[in-house]
């Protein structure tokens, strides 16, 4: 599993962490650990805020967040450990604002300072923050995965499916949390605030991170969704042919067996091609051997590297 992990210190940091104490840790303690504002206030409980974010309660919640983290591990190749690790501290201070204001409007406060309404404990909104980023910046590498009733279902509707599930497996103890943080990482992103274009000194590289080249070149536009588009190649075109074939975009099973096909009998893939993917951040070896699997396309090699 820590090799899925390459180019993501911090997503296995957070990845290991939440399984180890989500299942170690007992119910109590982890009941004690969820943010009670009452709490903090009263008795100056101020841990509270960070405590909250450490551990899942109940074992599905548990098992459908850890496997959050791990598809969400392809924000943080994408954005640069540097940047990500400032969307977290960014997008955390957000949620816990916001989060605060919604308990302090439905919460029903005690005579001795408790609230009754707790939020459920579990890093919530580190994963519905990062939603905002997989909305905007992850391309469907499969649009047609599947079709119901003539709606297309892409692999990123399963993600939102289970994201709805935990969004409200617990009715406001999760609805608060998951909103916050969504929200969180919609102001992240808002053209207006620019909080985008904060991230770390280099210098916490050498100490902290693996450098990746998208993380440590200068960007020509802060902006990630901007970025993106800059730096990846135009989509697939409406007829892809292959030899003397041509296929739909959409049909994405004849696509794939002609690039596996076009693969086996092509030369090298170009060095134009693997340069684009290096700037990209990918090393150079993976960038290799996707363009191999993938014909020396360089859209579908992206998108291949993206989702491993």
């Amino acid at each position: 599993m820590a090799s899925g992990f390459e180019g993501a210190p911090l997503s296995r940091v957070l990845f290991v962490s939440t399984t180890l104490q989500s299942f170690m840790l007992s119910a109590s303690m982890k009941r004690n650990m969820g943010l009670d504002l009452g709490r903090v206030l009263a008795h100056g409980e101020v841990w509270r805020l960070f405590s909250h974010q450490l551990a899942f309660l109940d074992f599905g919640e548990a098992l459908n967040g850890i496997v959050h983290i791990y598809w969400f591990r392809v924000l943080e190749r994408m954005l640069g450990s540097r940047r990500f690790s400032c969307f977290l501290a960014i997008t955390w201070t957000l949620s816990v604002s916001l989060a605060t204001g919604a308990i302090v409007l439905l919460g029903d406060r005690r005579e001795d300072g408790a609230t009754y309404l707790r939020l459920m404990p579990g890093p919530y909104f580190f994963i519905f923050s990062m939603y905002s980023l997989y909305f905007s910046l992850v391309p469907p590498t499969r649009p047609r995965l599947a079709g119901i009733f003539g709606i297309n279902i892409s692999e990123k509707s399963l993600v939102y499916l289970a994201g709805t599930q935990l969004f409200f497996s617990s009715g406001l103890r999760t609805v608060i949390p998951g909103l916050s943080g969504f929200l969180a990482g919609a102001a992240y992103l808002s053209d207006a605030l620019k909080l985008y274009t904060w991230t770390l000194p280099k210098w916490f590289d050498r100490w902290f991170f693996k450098p990746r080249r998208l993380d440590s070149t200068p960007m020509r536009n802060e902006n990630p969704r901007e970025e993106l588009r800059e730096r990846t190649p135009p989509a697939v075109a409406t007829r892809v042919t292959r030899g003397d074939a041509t296929f739909l975009n959409d049909d994405q099973a004849a696509i794939d067996a002609a690039m596996t096909a076009h693969a086996m009998a092509s030369a090298e893939p170009s060095p134009d091609n693997i340069e684009s993917l290096i700037a990209m951040g990918f090393d150079r070896d993976r960038s290799i051997e996707a363009l191999r699997a993938t014909g020396d396309n360089i859209e579908h090699a992206a998108n291949r590297l993206l989702s491993s």
